[in-house]
Protein backbone atom coordinates (compact mmCIF):
# COMPACT_ATOMS: atom_id res chain seq x y z
CA UNK A 1 0.00 0.00 0.00
CA UNK A 2 1.36 3.25 -0.43
CA UNK A 3 1.10 4.42 2.58
CA UNK A 4 2.92 2.14 4.39
CA UNK A 5 5.25 2.32 1.72
CA UNK A 6 5.32 6.26 2.52
CA UNK A 7 5.64 5.51 6.37
CA UNK A 8 7.98 3.53 5.75
CA UNK A 9 10.41 6.05 3.63
CA UNK A 10 9.77 9.15 6.49
CA UNK A 11 10.98 6.30 9.38
CA UNK A 12 14.20 5.73 6.97
CA UNK A 13 14.67 9.74 6.57
CA UNK A 14 14.29 10.39 10.36
CA UNK A 15 16.79 7.45 11.57
CA UNK A 16 18.94 9.28 8.83
CA UNK A 17 18.59 13.02 10.49
CA UNK A 18 19.03 11.25 13.88
CA UNK A 19 22.36 9.70 12.53
CA UNK A 20 23.32 12.87 11.29
CA UNK A 21 23.31 15.65 13.73
CA UNK A 22 24.53 18.31 10.77
CA UNK A 23 21.51 17.50 9.12
CA UNK A 24 19.19 16.90 11.53
CA UNK A 25 17.48 20.20 12.48
CA UNK A 26 17.45 21.42 9.03
CA UNK A 27 15.79 18.31 7.42
CA UNK A 28 12.61 18.47 10.53
CA UNK A 29 12.48 21.88 9.47
CA UNK A 30 11.91 21.93 6.17
CA UNK A 31 9.46 18.76 6.77
CA UNK A 32 7.69 21.09 9.26
CA UNK A 33 7.53 24.36 6.86
CA UNK A 34 6.41 21.54 4.12
CA UNK A 35 3.61 20.30 6.32
CA UNK A 36 2.47 24.03 7.46
CA UNK A 37 2.62 25.47 4.01
CA UNK A 38 0.62 22.21 2.10
CA UNK A 39 -2.25 23.84 0.03
CA UNK A 40 -5.65 22.26 1.25
CA UNK A 41 -6.62 18.59 -0.31
CA UNK A 42 -2.85 17.84 -1.41
CA UNK A 43 -1.15 14.80 -1.45
CA UNK A 44 -0.11 14.41 2.64
CA UNK A 45 3.62 15.01 2.95
CA UNK A 46 5.43 12.17 5.09
CA UNK A 47 5.30 13.95 8.27
CA UNK A 48 1.71 14.56 7.93
CA UNK A 49 1.29 10.62 7.17
CA UNK A 50 3.38 10.03 10.02
CA UNK A 51 1.23 12.51 12.62
CA UNK A 52 -2.18 10.70 11.73
CA UNK A 53 -0.58 7.52 12.57
CA UNK A 54 0.33 8.53 16.00
CA UNK A 55 -3.02 10.20 15.92
CA UNK A 56 -4.72 6.99 15.33
CA UNK A 57 -2.37 4.62 17.35
CA UNK A 58 -3.40 7.03 20.40
CA UNK A 59 -6.85 7.52 19.30
CA UNK A 60 -7.13 3.42 19.71
CA UNK A 61 -4.87 3.03 22.98
CA UNK A 62 -7.59 5.55 24.67
CA UNK A 63 -10.56 3.94 23.50
CA UNK A 64 -9.34 -0.07 24.45
CA UNK A 65 -8.31 1.92 27.76
CA UNK A 66 -11.83 3.53 28.37
CA UNK A 67 -13.27 -0.10 27.40
CA UNK A 68 -11.55 -1.42 30.27
CA UNK A 69 -12.80 1.27 32.80
CA UNK A 70 -16.23 0.79 31.29
CA UNK A 71 -16.03 -3.35 31.91
CA UNK A 72 -14.50 -3.21 35.30
CA UNK A 73 -17.83 -0.87 36.01
CA UNK A 74 -19.82 -3.16 34.44
CA UNK A 75 -18.64 -5.58 37.00
CA UNK A 76 -19.42 -3.71 39.94
CA UNK A 77 -22.91 -3.61 38.93
CA UNK A 78 -25.35 -4.16 41.55
CA UNK A 79 -28.79 -5.12 39.36
CA UNK A 80 -28.79 -6.95 36.36
CA UNK A 81 -26.96 -5.64 33.13
CA UNK A 82 -27.90 -5.31 29.55
CA UNK A 83 -26.40 -8.46 27.44
CA UNK A 84 -25.83 -5.35 24.36
CA UNK A 85 -24.51 -3.24 26.70
CA UNK A 86 -22.03 -5.82 27.33
CA UNK A 87 -21.35 -7.14 24.29
CA UNK A 88 -20.82 -3.53 22.90
CA UNK A 89 -17.89 -3.27 25.39
CA UNK A 90 -16.56 -6.59 25.34
CA UNK A 91 -15.79 -5.69 21.38
CA UNK A 92 -13.63 -2.81 21.92
CA UNK A 93 -11.59 -4.40 24.17
CA UNK A 94 -8.03 -5.30 23.11
CA UNK A 95 -7.53 -9.03 22.59
CA UNK A 96 -4.92 -10.86 24.91
CA UNK A 97 -1.71 -13.62 23.83
CA UNK A 98 -2.12 -16.75 25.71
CA UNK A 99 0.95 -16.47 27.53
CA UNK A 100 -0.37 -14.10 29.40
CA UNK A 101 -3.18 -16.19 30.58
CA UNK A 102 -1.23 -19.30 31.79
CA UNK A 103 -1.76 -19.33 35.95
CA UNK A 104 -4.70 -19.51 38.28
CA UNK A 105 -7.77 -16.99 38.07
CA UNK A 106 -11.00 -16.54 40.08
CA UNK A 107 -13.85 -16.19 37.78
CA UNK A 108 -17.22 -14.17 38.42
CA UNK A 109 -20.10 -13.63 36.52
CA UNK A 110 -21.03 -10.66 34.95
CA UNK A 111 -25.35 -10.80 35.55
CA UNK A 112 -27.30 -10.57 32.47
CA UNK A 113 -29.71 -12.41 33.49
CA UNK A 114 -28.32 -15.64 31.66
CA UNK A 115 -29.02 -19.12 32.79
CA UNK A 116 -25.08 -19.69 32.92
CA UNK A 117 -25.26 -17.24 36.11
CA UNK A 118 -27.21 -19.97 38.57
CA UNK A 119 -25.86 -23.22 36.92
CA UNK A 120 -22.10 -21.64 37.96
CA UNK A 121 -23.89 -20.66 41.60
CA UNK A 122 -24.58 -24.43 41.88
CA UNK A 123 -21.36 -25.63 40.87
CA UNK A 124 -19.76 -23.77 43.33
CA UNK A 125 -17.86 -22.07 40.14
CA UNK A 126 -13.95 -20.88 41.62
CA UNK A 127 -12.41 -19.96 37.80
CA UNK A 128 -10.21 -21.42 35.94
CA UNK A 129 -6.30 -22.59 35.99
CA UNK A 130 -4.05 -22.95 32.34
CA UNK A 131 -1.24 -24.41 33.73
CA UNK A 132 0.31 -24.55 29.86
CA UNK A 133 -1.16 -23.65 26.47
CA UNK A 134 -2.06 -27.27 26.07
CA UNK A 135 -3.27 -28.48 29.85
CA UNK A 136 -6.19 -25.82 30.89
CA UNK A 137 -9.03 -26.88 33.72
CA UNK A 138 -11.66 -25.03 32.75
CA UNK A 139 -13.94 -25.85 35.71
CA UNK A 140 -12.38 -24.77 38.93
CA UNK A 141 -15.20 -25.11 42.11
CA UNK A 142 -14.97 -24.49 45.61
CA UNK A 143 -14.75 -28.01 47.56
CA UNK A 144 -16.16 -28.83 50.81
CA UNK A 145 -13.40 -27.73 52.17
CA UNK A 146 -12.96 -24.29 50.54
CA UNK A 147 -10.27 -25.09 47.87
CA UNK A 148 -10.11 -24.87 45.01
CA UNK A 149 -10.35 -28.62 42.83
CA UNK A 150 -10.99 -29.31 39.57
CA UNK A 151 -14.27 -30.37 38.04
CA UNK A 152 -12.66 -33.21 36.20
CA UNK A 153 -16.65 -34.22 34.65
CA UNK A 154 -16.01 -31.09 32.42
CA UNK A 155 -12.86 -32.08 31.24
CA UNK A 156 -9.61 -30.10 30.14
CA UNK A 157 -9.29 -27.28 27.41
CA UNK A 158 -6.24 -25.86 25.21
CA UNK A 159 -5.47 -22.67 23.86
CA UNK A 160 -5.49 -21.12 20.49
CA UNK A 161 -5.67 -18.14 18.75
CA UNK A 162 -9.18 -17.21 16.78
CA UNK A 163 -10.61 -14.65 15.33
CA UNK A 164 -14.02 -13.62 16.48
CA UNK A 165 -15.80 -10.50 15.58
CA UNK A 166 -13.07 -9.42 13.71
CA UNK A 167 -10.62 -9.77 16.12
CA UNK A 168 -7.76 -12.18 16.03
CA UNK A 169 -7.15 -12.83 20.20
CA UNK A 170 -7.07 -16.39 22.70
CA UNK A 171 -9.83 -18.50 23.02
CA UNK A 172 -10.16 -21.67 25.24
CA UNK A 173 -11.59 -24.85 23.33
CA UNK A 174 -13.08 -27.20 25.95
CA UNK A 175 -11.67 -31.06 24.81
CA UNK A 176 -14.89 -32.83 25.74
CA UNK A 177 -17.47 -30.29 25.27
CA UNK A 178 -18.58 -27.86 22.26
CA UNK A 179 -17.75 -24.80 24.05
CA UNK A 180 -15.11 -22.04 22.99
CA UNK A 181 -14.53 -19.24 25.72
CA UNK A 182 -13.14 -15.93 24.01
CA UNK A 183 -10.58 -13.76 25.78
CA UNK A 184 -10.21 -10.00 25.87
CA UNK A 185 -7.94 -8.06 27.97
CA UNK A 186 -9.13 -5.53 30.48
CA UNK A 187 -5.83 -4.43 32.52
CA UNK A 188 -2.92 -6.68 33.32
CA UNK A 189 -4.91 -8.67 35.98
CA UNK A 190 -8.19 -9.10 34.69
CA UNK A 191 -9.56 -10.71 31.26
CA UNK A 192 -12.96 -10.30 29.88
CA UNK A 193 -14.72 -13.48 28.62
CA UNK A 194 -17.35 -14.49 26.63
CA UNK A 195 -18.64 -18.59 26.06
CA UNK A 196 -19.71 -19.39 22.69
CA UNK A 197 -21.68 -22.33 23.08
CA UNK A 198 -25.30 -23.69 21.59
CA UNK A 199 -25.55 -25.66 25.05
CA UNK A 200 -27.82 -23.01 26.31
CA UNK A 201 -29.91 -22.54 22.96
CA UNK A 202 -32.12 -19.66 23.45
CA UNK A 203 -30.34 -18.10 26.51
CA UNK A 204 -28.15 -15.38 24.70
CA UNK A 205 -24.28 -15.02 25.38
CA UNK A 206 -22.90 -15.75 28.66
CA UNK A 207 -20.28 -12.95 29.70
CA UNK A 208 -17.90 -13.55 32.75
CA UNK A 209 -14.43 -12.10 33.80
CA UNK A 210 -10.94 -13.63 35.48
CA UNK A 211 -9.38 -12.13 37.84
CA UNK A 212 -5.48 -13.09 38.13
CA UNK A 213 -4.72 -14.75 41.65
CA UNK A 214 -1.02 -15.32 43.20
CA UNK A 215 1.19 -17.75 41.59
CA UNK A 216 0.68 -19.21 45.45
CA UNK A 217 -2.67 -18.63 45.86
CA UNK A 218 -5.41 -21.45 46.25
CA UNK A 219 -8.23 -19.43 46.72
Amino acid sequence: MKFRGEHKKWKDELAFYRSDPGKSSNGIISEVVAHLLKPPNSTPTRLNLAIDTITERDKQTHNMSSAGEEWIALTQATSIVSECDVEAVFHQLSPVSPESLLGEWRGADLNTGHPGVEKNKELKWAGKSFVSIDDVKPMMVYGDDGMRVWLEAIGSARLREVKYHNIVSTAMIYNNQPIIDHFRKVNDTMVAGVMDTPLFKDGGLYYFYLTKLPQDSLL
